[in-house]
């Protein structure tokens, strides 16, 4: 039986001992059961003990595993949201610096206004703009990042 040891010999200490010892071999088997059948519930005892602590383990594992993840996903999140905000409070100084242009290029005097509001045109589309809902709107939150 697997996780038992049990062995029991029967040595011949001259020719043809064997032959005379047959008949009390199924006896001494009989005997030996109670202790076979100890050895077997232990063997059985002791798997079925390893098979728990293993699921206990696993169990564990999987916690921390999904603890990990967690803090993992939070922290993704979290530097992801700060960059959203960085680039919007980068965008916001553009569109007052370029908000200041326009007032400017309104009110200059003898200036060209049509070539400098075009140029003003062609400056503003080479940044994203201020749109905050599509910046949050690509956002992960961090349930979203477990999933």
């Amino acid at each position: 039986y697997a996780g038992t040891t049990w062995e029991r010999l029967w040595p011949e200490t001259k020719a043809g001992d064997l032959a005379e010892m047959v008949p009390s071999i199924p006896r001494q088997f009989a005997r030996e059961a109670p202790t076979i059948r100890g050895l077997v519930d232990e063997a059985i005892r002791k798997h079925e003990e390893e098979m728990r602590l293993w699921e206990e383990q696993k169990k564990k594992w999987a916690i921390e595993e999904a603890e990990r993840k967690r803090n993992e996903a939070l922290k993704a999140s979290r530097v992801e949201l700060l960059s959203i905000i960085q680039e919007w409070s980068t965008a916001r100084g553009f569109d007052a610096f370029f908000q200041d242009l326009e007032r400017r290029i309104e009110c200059a005097e003898g200036a060209d206004k049509a070539a400098l509001l075009e140029r003003l045109s062609r400056a503003r589309s080479l940044f994203g703009g201020t749109d905050t809902l599509a910046h949050l709107s690509g956002w992960r939150t961090p349930e979203e990042r477990i999933q």
